[in-house]
């Protein structure tokens, strides 16, 4: 759950960064490409903790059943 969480909130983040700092110049990167690719990073972050999440409350599967 914390690493949901986590994910959750630094996608928030690099979404504001991305929406916010669009004018800002930086002499090494621009903070508009850095939020996006925060929010990319974390989202997918976020998807894979839920991912995780899900399959652990489905439980181990049963003995004769084949996937």
């Amino acid at each position: 759950m914390r690493e949901f969480i986590v994910g959750a909130v630094f996608t928030v983040a690099g979404l504001v960064l991305w929406l916010a700092a669009r004018g800002v110049d930086t002499p090494v990167v621009s903070l508009h490409k850095v939020g996006l690719v925060v929010a990319v990073i974390s989202g997918a972050e976020t998807l894979w903790a839920l991912w995780t999440m899900l399959r652990r409350s489905a439980g181990p599967p049963e003995a004769g059943r084949r996937r």
